[in-house]
């Protein structure tokens, strides 16, 4: 399978804290996790919470998509629309000046036609050209049929080029530029060494090791490739706490959950609160 993660590595770190098992001493609730084993010794109450586990990710950073701008089309067809633009006006302007000179050959009568006249000419035929694919539309003056013909098929032209553009454009420009650290565990499944990294991150860096959920959550920025694995219902408070904090929102769950998980509460072995807790 392709590796998902653009070239980037991650670092996951795994919240597990480990609490010494003294269920016989301690009368009140413990946070355990539920086994056969631990049924002789222990009281296991009803489940009050079903989640998944997810990964807790930086929100990538945004900024202008100027690509966008160009990506709706490849090059050969903004190569291809650069040299009908000048075509278009390389055959309007020579077709004024053919059916001018046309006309004057045959009435016999010579216009005060100098080189003003043909730089206005020209201008009002650039405008006209890129009025349309701006859709701002232009100025037709000359009556005559061919120039008009020509003109015509370059309105419909740009009118279907700028259709597809901007219904095409919409998709990139919602397109974000960075794309999630990853969307699923089998992105880090993809990434191969994932475990053999961790182990040494773990044996090497002092900080991989988190205590608590806020301890773990710290590291998780934009700049940096760690994420964190939790149950989705933690990580949501995470995600509002830390808004709440900064007024921005700067972390996010990945797009995929993964592993059914429970909740339960673990009390000594025939413990006076087990059936008011199980009756709720």
């Amino acid at each position: 399978m392709p590796n998902t993660l653009h070239g980037k590595h991650i670092r996951v770190i795994w919240l597990r804290i480990i609490l010494p098992f003294t269920a016989i001493r301690f009368a009140g609730p413990r946070y355990e996790r539920a086994s056969f084993q631990y049924n002789s010794v222990v009281d296991f109450t009803l489940p009050w919470i079903y989640d998944h586990f997810a990964f807790l990710i930086p929100v990538p950073d945004e900024s202008a998509n100027i690509n966008a701008v160009v990506k709706p089309f490849q090059w050969p067809v903004w190569l291809g629309l650069g040299i009908s633009i000048v075509c278009v006006i390389a055959i309007l302007n020579l077709t004024q000046r053919y059916l001018q000179y046309r006309s004057t050959f045959e009435t016999s009568f010579r216009p005060s036609y100098n080189l003003t006249t043909a730089k206005e000419e020209t201008r009002e035929q650039y405008l006209y050209v890129f009025g349309n694919l701006l859709s701002q539309g232009g100025s037709c003056k000359s009556k005559r049929l061919p120039y008009r013909l020509v003109a015509g098929v370059w309105t419909l032209a740009a009118f279907v080029f700028v259709q597809a553009y901007t219904s095409t454009l919409f998709t990139y420009v919602v397109t974000p530029i960075n794309h999630p650290l990853i969307d699923s565990v089998y992105d880090t499944n993809n990434y191969m060494g994932l475990f053999r990294n961790l182990r040494k991150k773990i044996d090497s860096f002092p900080n991989s090791r988190c205590a608590t959920a806020s301890d773990c959550i710290r590291p998780i920025k934009p700049e940096s490739k760690i994420v964190l694995l939790e149950a989705n219902i933690y990580l949501k408070d995470a995600i509002r706490k830390n808004l709440k904090k900064t007024g921005k929102c700067n972390l996010q769950i990945a797009k995929e959950e993964f592993i059914a998980i429970m909740s339960t509460l673990v009390l000594q072995k025939n413990s006076p609160y087990t059936q008011s807790i199980q009756q709720g």
